[in-house]
């Protein structure tokens, strides 16, 4: 037998547990013979155990400030490949920064003419970033966008005066909110290929916010006549989708979305004390799942999803990890002198690597001993991997592609399989 994550050792049908890695999903049609196969598979796995990776702590080296001591800076987004983005500063003003992995720099981008603080939030595969501008720390922020490390002012409706950009896609789409701060409400706003357009124009509410898109252009936020009737949406470019309502209370906010549309949001919770506090979900096919909160503590708040339904977030002044129906306190899982510091992820990317933004360094968690068929990244190959990679069969681009070979296939099947435990 091996360890679980908790410490305890069990066995699953008979199979006996082992750490490594967490998921992914969409629909491709079998053949009859590869049903026999995984469904005998399926019956030999036995229920799912409780598995989870332990991490190591890698920190993003950066330079020095004048006068000796690290630059500070926080991580806000964090590509497959390890690519980094977020903003650093040595004093008040800050300044956009990416880090291009292992081996290499951190590099500051330039920040435009006239302005003198600036902030890094949204990064794609190409290392081009997204964030904000500001002529002065405290200033009415500007959308900004650097494609190929250039600088572009994106600017605000003519009846605004501030904006900021808070997620782009490989196509070069970017999404953000924009308003008026004398005359407000706030708005989710869109631009692409050199055109701006407001969302409130196609949802007819009051306030439409921008929080994420996916790769497919999707977007998710939350739209209503006021912030306390917003509910969480889902917005394919042609139609609308609203979240159901979850814990009683129709007020919903769609906070990050993955490749397949499924977000993890927050909604109001009626905490038995008398007063409404946040709690995450997530919402998938239609389905609103509570994530909860961790012990000793009363509100949840997320903050990034990746392709296999790991979602990342705060709870109390504690990170969390949520996957497979389980939510998991992350500080459980790496070093101990780290608790006090790693205490809000920012992101997670597909490879199940945590970033975080807060303490002042740039700190990336990397799950130990992540296997090719550990499909759903939580340091165990089992049932959960086996029927992901059953609902990717046949696609070209996923992360069921075990054997990097760009189709899911009887290959990847037999692979996984060879990994398996």
């Amino acid at each position: 037998m091996t360890t679980a994550g908790n410490g305890s050792s069990e066995w699953c049908g008979i199979v006996p547990c082992r750490i490594r890695k967490s998921a992914r999903s969409p629909r491709r049609r079998l053949s009859a013979r590869m049903l026999v196969l995984a469904g005998l598979a399926l019956g030999l796995a036995g229920p799912p155990c409780r598995a989870q990776c332990f991490y190591d702590v890698f920190i993003v080296p950066v330079p020095a400030c004048p006068g000796g001591g690290p630059t500070p800076w926080g991580i806000n987004d964090l590509t497959d490949d390890g690519q980094a983005a977020g903003s650093m500063g040595c004093f008040l003003a800050s300044a956009p920064a990416i880090w291009a992995g292992e081996g290499t720099v951190i590099q500051s981008l330039p920040i435009p003419a006239g302005f003198h603080d600036a902030k890094a939030f949204g990064l794609t595969d190409v290392n081009n970033v997204v964030g904000l501008t500001q002529v002065k720390v405290g200033s009415n922020s500007v959308a900004t966008y650097w494609r190929d490390g250039v600088p572009i002012v994106l600017g605000f409706p003519a009846d605004g005066d501030i904006s900021q950009a808070v997620a782009i896609n490989d196509a070069g789409q970017i999404v953000g909110t924009w308003g008026n701060t004398v005359t407000g409400p706030f708005h989710g706003l869109i631009w692409q290929d050199g055109v701006m357009n407001d969302l409130r124009d196609e949802f007819g509410t009051a306030w439409a916010n921008a929080n994420d898109i996916n790769e497919l252009g999707w977007i998710t936020g939350w739209a209503g006549e006021s912030s306390a009737s917003a509910r969480a949406f889902v917005y394919d470019g042609k139609q609308i989708t609203y979240s159901p309502p979850i814990f009683g209370n129709p007020r919903t906010i769609g906070v990050a979305i993955n490749r397949d549309g499924d977000v993890a949001g927050w909604g109001v919770f009626d905490h038995p004390v008398g007063v409404q506090v946040r709690r995450a979900f997530l919402w998938s096919a239609g389905v609103m799942t509570d994530i909860g909160f961790l012990p000793e503590t009363a509100v949840s708040t997320p903050t990034s999803i990746n392709n296999v339904r790991q979602v990342v977030g705060k709870s109390g002044n504690r990170a969390f990890l949520w996957q497979n129906g389980e939510l998991i306190q992350l500080r459980d899982y790496f070093p101990s002198e780290w608790s006090e510091i790693l205490t809000r992820p920012a992101v997670i990317n597909n490879e199940g690597q945590i970033g975080f933004g807060n303490g002042g360094l740039g700190i990336i968690l990397k799950p130990i001993g992540l296997k090719a068929g550990d499909i759903d990244n939580n340091c165990r190959v089992d049932r959960l991997d086996l029927m992901l990679l059953l609902d990717e069969w046949g696609r070209t681009d996923s992360l069921a592609d075990v054997n990097a070979d760009a189709v899911v296939n009887v290959l990847d099947l037999l692979d996984l399989l060879a990994d398996w435990g």
